[in-house]
């Protein structure tokens, strides 16, 4: 157990998506390396058996340890080569995310994200596990098709309620924003919420004090409203990388605040 839990954390440390070849590779390297003890007793398991588990332990699943010992299982699929992308893209009622934005997404825990916040994220989930905090991720990426789907049916929900088209509408703006016009497109918006109320309360609280840390921040504040144009969004993290977050979480301002002053 010992030699396989080391294996573990190895391939997990180098973050490597292992094809069938180079897993072979690695157990021919492990055979003609390793003390014949431990040899002759990999020798009793049959080859298949062994690939299986070299699979399993390097595949999409990161494993992180908090100081405990307990474990927090990440499921990431997708190829984490690095990708630049713009994290300080502006995307609010007045400006619309360009057509030709480029963003590589990897798939975090069932949910599609950019690709470029992925280690910032790992960390930050580390960091809350560590204090009992289960970070829920309940919405991330989101293409135009499902945002215009979102706010029609918002919109039917007013009408339902005796608003006007217009009037419902106006009021479905100032909570979903049009095709076009939504963070989530970026891939770098997430929204965190479980149907527990006090898991909500503690989770939103702990980011609210923490995820700057990690290149996040609370994108639409209580007390932001009339510059932002969303109404408060306890659940609704953006991420623009570790050094913008710092200065927006240690001025008390917003993301327009941030290119207003000069950012």
């Amino acid at each position: 157990m010992v030699f396989f839990n080391f294996l573990k954390e190895f391939l997990t440390l180098l973050k490597i998506q292992l094809t069938v070849f180079t897993i072979t590779l690695i157990f021919d390297i492990l055979m003609a390396v390793i003390g014949m003890k431990i040899k002759r007793k990999l020798r009793k398991i049959p080859r298949v058996t062994l690939l299986f588990i070299l699979v399993i332990v390097s595949g999409s699943a990161s494993c992180i340890e908090d100081s405990s010992g307990k474990e927090v299982y990440i499921n990431l699929e997708g190829d984490i080569t690095f990708f630049k992308q713009d994290v300080l893209v502006l995307v609010n009622d007045n400006n619309r995310l360009s057509n030709d934005y480029a963003v590589h997404l990897v798939k975090f825990n069932g949910y599609m994200v950019a690709s470029i916040l992925v280690d910032d994220l790992t960390k930050m989930y580390n960091e809350a596990y560590s204090e009992g905090i289960n970070l829920t991720i309940n919405n991330a990426y989101r293409d135009q098709d499902e945002q215009k789907e979102i706010l029609d049916a918002r919109v039917s929900s007013y009408v339902s309620q005796g608003y006007s088209k217009d009037e419902a509408l106006r009021e479905s703006l100032k909570i979903v924003a049009a095709p076009g016009y939504s963070e989530h497109e970026t891939g770098l918006a997430i929204d965190f919420s479980s149907l527990d109320p006090e898991e909500n309360r503690a989770m939103w609280a702990w980011l609210n004090n923490n995820a700057y840390k990690y290149g996040f921040i609370r994108r639409y504040p209580p007390d932001k409203v009339s510059i932002t144009g969303i109404s408060y969004e306890a659940w609704h993290y953006r991420y623009v990388g570790r050094e913008v977050a710092k200065i927006i979480y240690e001025n008390d301002i917003c993301f327009e605040e941030y290119f207003l002053l000069g950012g």
